[in-house]
């Protein structure tokens, strides 16, 4: 869908949408809170996730503070935590791309090609963030990492799930919204490393009206 088609096509979820955009308002001048989607297949969350993205885009304060990344669906190369960083990286440059931001991208190739060329992942790892933040700096925006499937990404990354909340408990230009169908282990394990971390948004089904109303602006959009 284009942007215009999923805002108009955007009906259910406006109470979820706003406390969302509430969070990333009331914490755009502090440490982030972090975010989880928790729903089952079918509920909405990659919808959520991509209306949060423009919510960001089209709010004035949001904008001067935040810049959403988009990623695909599931994040199949993901091995490592320098695979994730690079795929934030990756999502970045698009996102300045589509924002017409052309000048933040120049060199940015050829600094992503040295990066993969290291051999070592932890060293890949710390240089993929040191660039995604250089570019936060550059960009003077917090970056919202907008992650659908993260339980897919937590598994691919088990050995590293300390470094990465490390990293989001301290780094403020980053913070992250994640969405998954599957209850997190490390969530809900006092021994895992996201036990207790994420503020936890659950989206429930639909009633009858709530039904109702989505067929009806369906039909409106679609004619």
């Amino acid at each position: 869908l284009s942007k215009e088609e999923l805002i108009g096509f955007f009906v259910a979820r406006h109470e979820e949408l706003e406390r969302l955009t509430e969070g990333l308002r009331r914490e755009a001048k502090a440490q982030p809170q972090h975010h989880l989607v928790v729903g089952a297949r079918g509920m909405g969350k990659t919808t959520l996730l991509n209306r949060l993205r423009y919510a960001i885009e089209d709010d004035e304060e949001l904008a001067s503070r935040c810049f959403g990344l988009a990623f695909p669906e599931e994040q199949y190369n993901v091995v490592c935590l320098a695979d994730f960083w690079l795929n934030c990286v990756d999502a970045l440059a698009d996102g300045l791309e589509s924002a017409g931001r052309l000048e933040l991208l120049d060199g940015l190739d050829e600094e992503i090609a040295r990066v993969q060329a290291l051999p070592q992942k932890d060293e890949r790892g710390r240089r993929a963030l040191k660039l995604l933040c250089g570019l936060s700096d550059r960009l003077e925006r917090r970056l919202v990492l907008l992650v659908d499937n993260v339980d897919l990404v937590l598994d691919r990354i088990d050995k590293e799930q300390w470094a990465l909340r490390e990293v989001l408990s301290s780094e403020a230009r980053i913070q992250l919204v994640g969405a998954t169908s599957a209850p997190l282990e490390s969530y809900y394990r006092h021994d895992k490393a996201f036990y207790d971390f994420f503020r936890v948004h659950h989206l429930e089904g639909l009633d009858d009206e709530e039904t109702l109303t989505v067929l009806r602006r369906m039909a409106e959009e679609t004619g």
